[in-house]
């Protein structure tokens, strides 16, 4: 998965909670709403059985089968009856963690502890046989585990089923950027004209041209790697570069003294190599120029690695045969892009050719993969 890729799917993935999360805020806000209606309902009914009983002008001594109507309901936390006459006429709780300190004493008005969010209190005044007045109050639970479950089970089924998705399109991406590099592999063409300076045309060798052995990757009078080798090494790297889905550069040095093989491209051959350190990232290429190849490395980071470089060779070259030696440098990258070798070392030759005329003598070639995707598909 490329970068930009990356960034959209991060954004729908915070996107997509943002509304899991709306919409399972909403639903139990709904089930509580729907719990309160029926709470409510059943508080009624409670406080008018309460009330019939109390208008009465001899009452039973306990409230007609309340007990084991509270008892068989368990949304039903409290109920208490309360006369301001008489302090408290009745008291029922199903845990004795709802009552507060001093409840059923004198005729203080019961205190009673409850979650305002999963449970509700509901109030209601009435007249007595006697014309004293009564409060009856009642606790109900309006959410909880039970009901949250179903909502929380759908959220979590979305949630997987979202992460499922996405691991299958991760797979398929991989599957087909692996099998566009073989492709891409297969399909290679094995020569592309590229300019090297003297305006000839460089050939890419076929595979039974590369040398075999150790020794022959290295050219014993430059010490880079063999020019031979760039094309096999240069379609290795875009490989692993797609396959890991990581980006990859190209550099072409030239200078402005040193033809291949004189003691003044043997110099600044030694000179790279001490500041890059890895041989094999480096080819002869044509009579006067040099490949850089960066694995894992983007074009802003190349170009800093350039740049650095040629400052160092302005402070070595002081002590060279040619103290005016200078360095121009093209660059490109592979930019999330199936590339080819070929494409990519002549999107390089033709910002080298651009760094002729600039001050700094260093020109990056920046692909937009859009555009070459367009441009594939114009062909």
């Amino acid at each position: 998965m490329n970068s930009r890729a990356l960034h959209w799917y991060i954004a729908f993935s915070f996107l997509l909670l943002i509304a899991l999360a709306t919409v399972f805020v909403y639903r139990v806000q709904q089930v509580r709403s729907d719990n309160y209606a029926g709470a409510s309902r059943d508080f009624r009914g409670i406080s008018g059985e309460l009330a019939a009983y109390w208008a009465q002008s001899e009452p039973a001594d306990e409230p007609p089968v309340l007990d084991v109507r509270l008892r068989n309901d368990p949304r039903i936390q409290v109920v208490s009856v309360y006369s301001y006459r008489d302090g408290l006429d009745y008291l029922w709780s199903r845990e004795a963690s709802y009552l507060g300190s001093g409840t059923g004493e004198g005729t203080a008005i019961p205190s009673i502890r409850y979650n305002e969010l999963t449970q509700v209190q509901f109030t209601r005044g009435f007249t007595d046989s006697g014309g004293g007045s009564r409060i009856v109050t009642a606790v109900y639970t309006v959410l909880d585990g039970y009901a949250i479950f179903p909502v929380l089970r759908d959220t979590l089924i979305a949630i997987l089923v979202f992460i499922l998705i996405a691991i299958v399109i991760a797979v398929f991406q991989t599957m087909s950027q692996k099998q566009a590099a073989q492709k891409q592999t297969a399909q290679k063409n094995a020569s592309f004209p590229v300019g090297a300076g003297s305006g000839t045309t460089e050939r890419f060798p076929s595979p039974d041209e590369v040398p075999s052995d150790r020794n022959g990757m290295i050219s014993p009078e430059s010490g880079l790697s063999h020019e031979s080798l760039l094309a096999r090494r240069l379609t290795l790297e875009l490989e692993r570069s797609a396959f890991n889905e990581q980006d990859f550069s190209v550099a072409i040095l030239e200078f402005t003294h040193g033809r291949r093989y004189d003691s003044m491209y043997r110099r600044v051959a030694e000179t790279l190599l001490d500041f890059i350190t890895f041989e094999d990232l480096c080819f002869e290429f044509g009579d006067e120029r040099i490949v850089v190849l960066f694995p894992n490395s983007g074009l802003r980071e190349t170009l800093t690695t350039i740049e650095r470089f040629q400052r160092h060779v302005w402070q070595e070259r002081v002590g060279w045969d040619c103290p005016d030696v200078d360095m121009y440098a093209g660059l490109s990258s592979r930019n999330g892009r199936l590339v080819d070798g070929s494409r990519l070392l002549h999107e390089t030759d033709a910002a080298l050719h651009h760094s002729y005329d600039v001050p700094g003598h260093i020109m990056g070639f920046e692909p937009d993969p859009q555009k070459y995707r367009e441009f594939l598909l114009s062909e």
